[in-house]
């Protein structure tokens, strides 16, 4: 153990030298490490000339009674709902 006050000094102050260097060192790489997202405006796409330009998405929002709901993001935002047990598997590998 340490008891003489200058070396203690010596010792908090080297220790906080080196939780600065290296929370800096840290911030450092994680920036340089970091890929920068880019949007592309959708007129650059090469789109499929029957895509609905206006789409933005979708999110369901759940089913009751066997009753599916969701939302289409397009222009106007449109809810929908269908009857799951009227439903059809379109989708096929």
């Amino acid at each position: 153990m340490i008891t003489d006050k200058t070396s203690q000094r010596i010792l908090a102050a080297s220790f906080g030298i080196s939780a600065v260097l290296l929370s800096l060192s840290l911030v450092i790489f994680a920036t340089n490490n970091t890929g920068t997202a880019l949007a592309k405006d959708i007129d650059q796409l090469n789109l499929p000339s029957d895509w609905d330009s206006e789409l933005r998405g979708g999110l369901g929002l759940g089913i009751v009674d066997g009753t599916g709901y969701f939302i289409v993001f397009a222009h106007p935002n449109t809810l929908y709902k269908v009857e799951l047990n009227r439903a059809t598997n379109w989708y096929s590998e």
